[in-house]
């Protein structure tokens, strides 16, 4: 719908990350998905204010984070065709079915996370082999030396426990 193009930062492990990118996809806008490596960290949380992703560059080089507020901003961006009946947000739109956006929004956002934890953290197996090692090596980055991998493997396996005892996993 637009051929503005953005830059999204993030992690196709990343849950939220995945989120963005079908809303991204959903609203037709044009944009690249990069990695959110260790040469990119200290670059995009001195700019993001925030070490979450994903992170969105919009084509004036704003920088946004957390998908509630960038669908916001992406839904005033969107321009229907003429043709369509359509005139108000994809993502929020107006009346009832806004209200419904907004309470599954509330529900994907905040407490289907829960569940997206328990189901790759809550065990030391599934947190070592899978998920903390996948993480660490997309994290590191391609070509990365295998000590690089396993000390960002273990960060984020350090993150899993932490997010785990947090919600009382």
């Amino acid at each position: 719908m637009t051929g503005e193009k953005y830059i999204f930062y993030g992690n196709e492990w990343s849950y939220f990350s995945m989120k963005l990118c079908a809303a991204l996809h959903w609203g037709g806008f044009a944009f690249e998905m990069r990695r959110k490596t260790i040469e990119l960290t200290q670059w995009l949380e001195r700019r993001s204010g925030t070490h979450r992703i994903p992170v969105l560059e919009t084509p004036e080089k704003w920088i946004i984070d957390d998908t509630t507020p960038i669908c916001r901003l992406l839904d005033g961006r969107i321009s229907f065709p003429s043709s369509t009946r359509r005139k108000e947000g994809l993502f929020y739109p107006s009346g009832t079915l806004g209200a419904l956006a907004a309470v599954l929004e509330e529900y994907f956002d905040e407490w289907f996370p829960r569940i997206v934890v328990l189901s790759r953290w809550s065990t030391e197996e599934e947190n070592r082999t899978v998920a903390g090692r996948r993480l660490g090596q997309a994290t590191a980055g391609e070509g990365a030396d295998p000590e690089a991998v396993e000390a960002m493997s273990e960060t984020i396996q350090g993150w899993g426990r932490k997010v785990c005892r947090a919600l009382g996993v």
